[in-house]
């Protein structure tokens, strides 16, 4: 603290005093700087294990004919009666590309597969009651058609006596043509995104849920027109060939 005059008075001396102490009071005190020490947290293996998803091969061989009743609309021609108009037009009932080659859509078989699973209703072990169906459904794609290999111009069709409003047991009856593939195959993708239906069966340690499941649909679910599922028979197959890849 600052020292006092000598030549104050007992009054001033205290004031001068009182002052000195509340400067001193407030001045900021600064404390030492302290310096942190840096700290390096020990570095992570960020590298996440790839994974990759199964495509599954299958090459199907038909054990009945196929037929194809795609929706389509086309204008009549002036004076055309219906019977002629469908004679005409009845090839649009057809899935063709651009170049006019016939084909079955992925969607056929997503579809059968789905079915399928849901018609067998087959457990997962350890799972209570729980069934593949709901991995089949949202864990499998079909992307890619398969290829029938002949013109929609080349393929005969064949001629039916069905109801008007397309309805079993309609009153009123109508000729129809859809076109006839008597035989058919080719390979089928799946993209396989839950490999849960990739699980082999207890049963048989040979063969997949997924072949079961496929197999099964070829037998009593089909594709197409008048398939087993709806109270037909066409578009039942056989599997020929079955293999399981990384994509």
């Amino acid at each position: 603290m600052e020292g006092i005059p000598h030549d104050l008075d007992l009054a001033a001396r205290c004031a001068f005093s009182h002052r000195v102490f509340r400067q001193h009071e407030a001045s900021p005190r600064t404390a030492p700087r302290r310096v942190a020490t840096r700290r390096f947290a020990s570095q992570r293996n960020a590298t996440r294990k790839r994974t990759y998803m199964k495509t599954v091969v299958a090459h199907l061989k038909s054990i009945s004919p196929y037929s194809q009743s795609k929706h389509y609309v086309v204008e009549k021609l002036q004076g055309e009666s219906p019977d002629d108009h469908y004679r005409r037009t009845w090839r649009n009932h057809m899935h063709s590309d651009k170049e006019g080659m016939t084909f079955i859509p992925p969607g056929a078989f997503k579809n059968c597969l789905s079915e399928a699973a849901k018609f067998m209703s087959i457990s997962i072990p350890g799972k209570g009651k729980a069934t593949y169906t709901k991995n089949f459904e949202a864990g499998v794609l079909a992307l890619k058609p398969m290829m029938l290999g002949i013109h929609r111009d080349q393929v005969e069709c064949e001629s039916l006596f069905l109801p008007s409003d397309g309805r079993r047991g309609g009153p009123k009856r109508v000729d129809k043509y859809y076109p006839f593939f008597p035989e058919w195959e080719g390979p089928v993708e799946f993209h396989v995104v839950d490999e849960t239906v990739l699980q082999t069966m207890a049963s048989d340690k040979n063969k997949t849920i997924f072949e079961h499941v496929l197999e099964g649909g070829g037998q009593f679910i089909g594709i197409g027109r008048f398939r087993p599922r709806m109270n037909g028979w066409y578009g039942r197959y056989k599997i020929k060939d079955f293999a399981i890849m990384e994509a």
